[in-house]
């Protein structure tokens, strides 16, 4: 698709706002007054990217009925063109991914200085990473891009093969971690596909790549043949519970592990 840059980047930067906060708004008033504002940029902007993106549908983004459709379509696509792509991670990649897997489980964030202990957990789990082999590996990992650059990442897995690879990473890698947690709660159950650990670069966040990975992720999922895709938010985190919503997942039981109590969370096909 031949089209400015800055025209998609500007129309996507609104509307993934606007879609942020009318998904997560309490207020009929506030998401009609979003429906209204949307259909007047949609008035307004550039010709030839409302005709992309409305698919000869002139109605589009303008009926109450379809807009949240409409409006999740147009972030989605428009994401797309600016280049987010999704690969499967690499060997070479594993300090980011262990940086990513560290950031997941908030043992700190990406900006942050490492402690000598956190240092000390990053080597580890970046060698964990070079294998295949392992619960946090590579060969369990997504990787998104942007532009050619690593800016966040999913590990996910079929759930079956959580407790196993779990207590053999933990035994080799972490085994005062494994004894001081062995009677914790299963993140994940046999006969679901799980979605572990997910993050995002800081100078990357509020552009979608989050959706976008926990999209592929469900795809993922789906595509092997599972009916029930789940995974786990931090309790007191109520921002990601809300992406989490966004995304097709509902609340189910809660789960304590690591010290966290964690909110389940279930995508149902």
């Amino acid at each position: 698709m031949e089209m400015d840059r800055n025209i998609i980047e500007q129309a996507y930067a609104f509307f993934h706002q606007k879609l942020k906060v009318y998904e997560h708004s309490p207020s009929e008033r506030e998401r009609d007054h979003i429906e209204d504002v949307i259909a007047r940029y949609a008035d307004v902007m550039s010709a030839s990217l409302f005709a992309e993106l409305s698919r000869g549908n002139q109605s589009f983004l303008h009926e109450h009925t379809t807009f949240r459709q409409d409006l999740n379509y147009a972030v989605e696509t428009m994401a797309k063109w600016l280049q987010v792509r999704i690969r499967p991670a690499r060997p070479e990649d594993a300090v980011f991914l262990a940086r990513c897997i560290m950031a997941g489980m908030h043992f700190y964030d990406f900006e942050e200085e490492l402690s000598a202990d956190n240092a000390a957990i990053l080597e580890n789990l970046t060698s964990c990473e070079k294998r295949p082999d392992t619960l946090y590996s590579f060969s369990r990992t997504r990787v998104a891009e942007i532009d050619g650059k690593a800016a966040g990442a999913l590990l996910s897995y079929p759930g079956n093969l959580y407790k196993d690879l779990r207590e053999s990473t933990f035994q080799e890698y972490w085994p005062g971690f494994f004894t001081q947690f062995a009677d914790d709660d299963p993140e994940t159950d046999p006969g679901e596909y799980y979605l572990d650990s997910l993050a995002v670069l800081p100078e990357y966040r509020g552009r979608g790549i989050g959706r976008a990975l926990l999209k592929d992720g469900i795809r993922i999922g789906l595509d092997l043949g599972y009916k029930q895709i789940a995974l786990v938010a931090d309790a007191d985190m109520p921002h990601l519970i809300r992406l989490y919503e966004s995304a097709g997942f509902v609340p189910a039981d809660r789960r304590h592990a690591f010290g966290i109590d964690f909110q389940r969370m279930i995508y149902s096909a």
